[in-house]
């Protein structure tokens, strides 16, 4: 049980001990993409009058946030078919951003700022579309990785180890057996690279 506690103690440590050596002086991780989602479901008979202001105010606010590179990408769709009437959507947009925070100057509200000066008829017509909107929902989402663990956990960083460091730590830890962690996973399945997760295993079945 001791054993078992230390391992999962200690998965982070070793992820930071393998790792360091490609560090350095790096720059920060690059801000990772997001893709949301906007759903609408338009009063009968209005849709016309929607997606007019919808238009007007908020394609052209995506447009200038693509055009700033906030926004990388966005698409418009509509159902081809009818369905019932607690299922039905009128209007979905897809947007793939840059991250999840708009840089500076670049955000909704600060583009609607500069694009539409007179805030009075903006708010005006967009309280407008919302009256003439009957359900609504924004989200972010993602592709799933079908190759992926089925639980549907993102796989752990598989990483390089620095086994110089991996014995000093192995002297001050000596209920683990690295040396038999590095020959059986290493050595017999010639690995270079090894998930945390399957390092931590390793290590609770040798101790």
């Amino acid at each position: 049980m001791r054993s078992r506690y230390l391992a999962a103690s200690f998965v982070f440590t070793l992820f930071f001990l393998f790792a360091a050596p490609f560090s350095g002086s790096q720059a920060a991780p690059a801000t990772k993409p997001e893709t949301v989602e906007w759903v609408y479901r338009i009063q009968y008979g209005h849709r016309d009058e929607w997606l007019q202001i919808f238009k007007k105010y908020q394609i052209a606010i995506l447009q200038k946030q693509k055009q700033l590179g906030y926004v990388k990408d966005y698409t418009v769709w509509a159902p081809s078919l009818h369905t019932s009437e607690e299922s039905r959507w009128d209007i979905r947009v897809i947007i793939t951003r840059a991250s999840h925070d708009a840089p500076a100057g670049q955000s909704e509200d600060e583009i609607a700022q500069q694009l539409f000066p007179d805030q009075t008829t903006f708010h005006r017509d967009e309280n407008r579309r919302w009256e003439l909107t009957t359900n609504h929902w924004d989200l972010p989402i993602h592709q799933v990785n079908l190759s992926a663990d089925v639980s549907g956990i993102t796989p752990a960083p598989a990483v390089i180890p620095d086994f110089r460091k991996l014995r000093r730590f192995s002297t001050r830890h000596p209920e683990f057996n690295f040396r038999k962690v590095y020959q059986q996973y290493y050595c017999s399945k010639q690995q270079t690279r090894v998930d945390v997760r399957v390092l931590a295993d390793l290590l609770i079945e040798t101790a």
